[in-house]
């Protein structure tokens, strides 16, 4: 399921409600988390002018109804806010021409904290996983901090999220990882290279992981287990090497 927004509604909202960044960046965090009482409290304590102030309360609840976001035309006057919800209105029909709808929810409290981004953002969803597996949006101007005058949309895949769904969705087979895993403290990391390319070279599969000084070696072992290695190696502070697990 993705999840599309645009950056510059919210944008040009703030700006033609005259806001301060101080309060600009806290009504950003209420609307993202979707808390409709902190927005109007806040809003209570502010001077603007009661149209736009239904708005930012509204905000939050335009999920997936650009019908109702009709409403923000009639109280808001910033060009950009129209130019907004009709480029959102036109990727909507256009995404009903392809057959994905189902897939996608248009989220007009979807907001972004990295400035560059100028048009529609957006969010990857799937089953098994809380957070985002991707993200991303359309910038026009970053390309040209590099050289390049180029509008372009980019987006960044979260391997360690997209791992997690895929573990809990069973898409892995049960095959074990096998071979050895050598754990070293960094005081022997070279020590720790040329063992493991020593037994490499003698045809053997290595597996390396620097110990960290808050953990006991016992939790490696039992880190060795769950993946199915055959056989763990502890390399101590002193290069003396200890066979914690013994290969069957």
């Amino acid at each position: 399921q993705i999840e599309v927004g645009h950056a510059d509604l919210f944008r040009a909202l703030v700006e033609e409600a005259g806001f301060e960044e101080e309060t600009i960046e806290t009504l950003r965090d209420l609307i993202e988390s979707k808390n409709f009482f902190g927005v109007e409290e806040l809003l209570g304590k502010l001077t603007v002018q009661q149209g736009l102030k239904e708005v930012f309360v509204k905000l939050p609840e335009l999920l997936e109804n650009l019908k109702e976001a009709a409403d923000l035309r009639a109280r808001s006057k910033s060009e950009r806010v129209y130019k907004a919800l009709e480029r959102l209105e036109k990727l909507e029909e256009i995404l009903k021409i392809y057959g994905l709808e189902d897939y996608v929810t248009i989220d007009l409290s979807m907001l972004s904290h990295y400035s560059y981004y100028t048009g529609v953002v957006f969010r990857a969803y799937t089953y098994g996983n809380g957070e985002a597996i991707a993200s991303g949006g359309r910038y026009d101007g970053l390309v040209a901090q590099f050289g390049k005058e180029a509008p372009a949309i980019g987006l960044v895949i979260v391997l360690d999220q997209l791992m997690i769904a895929m573990e809990r969705q069973k898409l892995f087979g049960e095959t074990a990882l096998g071979g050895t895993l050598l754990v070293y403290p960094k005081e022997v990391r070279a020590q720790a290279l040329q063992e493991a390319k020593k037994m490499r070279e003698g045809g053997q599969v290595v597996q390396m992981m620097r110990k960290s000084s808050k953990k006991e070696i016992e939790e490696y072992v039992a880190y060795a287990k769950r993946n199915g290695n055959d056989s763990l190696i502890y390399l101590t502070k002193d290069g003396e090497k200890q066979q914690m697990i013994e290969a069957k």
